[in-house]
């Protein structure tokens, strides 16, 4: 963002529409992101630690909570989180953002125990793709990279166990990767990039398998997929930089 700015700013200058001095004014509304990535990464793997600990800890004692207790005991976190997350975004917004994909993972984890305790028997993947319609929004109003990522990751998962080669089932995943492709354009997210393309690439390869699959050609010819796929992207993002 701020190297366009520059850019921009420079040919401001150059045409005579703004002074040197007011293009440094305008530059420094906008400083420099912090090359640091260790408290995020460190956020991060907090978080992954925490969820696992939580899941663990229930995981051995599961039996003996009533069923009310184990659904409260998801709902509560989820609302929890996703308050903490906005209350802190302003001064403290890596671990906001932490926060935030804390709560889209315990809502996952609500969908699945919700259909445990109320012993809900539907098709599998519809879980992952309920999970996904509940993630994707939170990614679309607050522009949030690790919310996308997991968005990108649940529509690769979905698309792999729903194995289906059937139109609908095709058309939805191409519109939400639409969706999710828009969202990386916006937010210029190198890590929601990469997570996107590979997630594009396992719903390209799987889609190709299963519709060609006693072709033997044209299996082997997906296996470039991911790289072209790779390269595009490389190319896409390149682009948006600049």
């Amino acid at each position: 963002m701020l190297s366009w700015l520059l850019k921009e700013t420079k040919k401001w200058v150059d045409s005579g529409i703004i002074t040197a001095d007011q293009a440094v004014q305008i530059t420094s509304l906008y400083p420099a992101a912090s090359k640091s990535r260790l408290i995020p990464v460190l956020l991060l793997l907090g978080a992954l630690l925490l969820g696992t600990g939580v899941i663990l800890f229930f995981a051995a004692n599961w039996q003996a909570i009533p069923s009310w207790a184990k659904i409260s005991l998801v709902v509560a976190p989820l609302i929890l989180f996703h308050l903490v997350a906005l209350w802190t975004d302003k001064n403290y917004p890596h671990l906001s953002r932490t926060l935030t994909l804390l709560g889209c993972l315990m809502f996952g984890a609500g969908i699945w125990l919700i259909a445990q305790v109320f012993h809900i028997d539907v098709h599998f993947p519809n879980g992952m793709l309920f999970w996904l319609l509940g993630v994707l929004p939170v990614a679309f109003i607050l522009r949030e990279e690790l919310t996308l990522g997991l968005s990108a990751l649940l529509l690769a998962f979905w698309v792999l166990a729903a194995q289906s080669t059937a139109l609908l089932v095709i058309f939805v995943a191409l519109m939400l990767f639409g969706g999710i492709f828009y969202l990386n354009y916006t937010l210029r997210s190198s890590f929601a990039l990469v997570v996107t393309l590979v997630s594009g690439a396992i719903f390209v390869n799987t889609t190709i398998y299963l519709l060609l699959a006693d072709n033997y050609q044209f299996a082997e010819a997906a296996s470039l997929i991911p790289l072209i796929l790779l390269l595009l992207g490389s190319a896409y993002f390149y682009l948006s930089k600049h």
